[in-house]
């Protein structure tokens, strides 16, 4: 990512863009809080993922204040987990997740933040995109059933666990599995793709993870 910033013509990108209303703050590997901002600048990541017809953990009118001081580690869902965790391991602060950063109950909340949803992704410095994934219990790490791409490294993630992180230079174009994974099914996942300035697709499907960066 370095490298890429600072070498890539196409790709390099202010340090510090404005912030969104609302982001998850990590302060730690576990832990984590929503904080609010009001015209304030930083760097920061975007969640795409897939809402999935389970209940899980939202920001509401009711929770906003509590998650204020502390959002509920085991209340989170697999993918949001995973997020948050990868998104400290990058070194990053803070991630913006659409679910716990705007007010699930609140009508006036959701226009103004929608409002913004464009700007929100074309500011951010990396989206993760939990592409396998159909709902939040199935996290970002599982095993792909096949070669994704023809370059790879094995590494292990902080449990000890093995996976594999796949990637080729976008010039060789998508894999033709890209676009039938669950994520890039949704027609609201679009616009994602297209502002963010960098996308890192995780690509899962039962247990160990594969990632493909764009």
């Amino acid at each position: 990512m370095k490298d890429c910033t600072k070498n890539h013509q196409k790709c390099k990108t202010r340090s510090q863009t404005p912030l969104p209303t609302r982001l998850v703050e990590i302060l730690g590997p576990r832990k984590a809080r929503l904080r609010q901002f009001d015209n304030e600048q930083g760097i920061y990541l975007c969640l795409s993922h897939c809402w999935g017809p389970n209940k899980f953990l939202r920001t509401t009118k009711s929770s906003i204040r509590q998650f204020g001081e502390d959002i509920p580690w085991s209340s989170l869902t697999k993918t949001f987990q995973d997020a948050i965790h990868l998104t400290f391991r990058l070194g990053f602060k803070y991630i913006w997740i659409d679910s716990l950063c705007i007010i699930q109950d609140s009508i006036d909340d959701w226009r103004h933040e929608g409002s913004k949803m464009s700007s929100i992704y074309s500011n951010s410095f990396l989206t993760i995109a939990a592409s396998r994934a159909f709902e939040g219990s199935q996290g970002l790490h599982c095993e792909q059933d096949a070669p994704l791409v023809p370059k790879s490294k094995s590494i292990q993630n902080s449990t000890g666990e093995d996976f594999n992180i796949y990637w080729r230079n976008v010039k060789s174009g998508i894999n033709h599995n890209i676009s039938r994974l669950p994520l890039l099914q949704r027609g609201w996942v679009l616009q994602e793709r297209i502002l963010s300035p960098r996308m890192l697709h995780l690509v899962r499907r039962s247990c160990s993870g594969n990632v493909r960066q764009r």
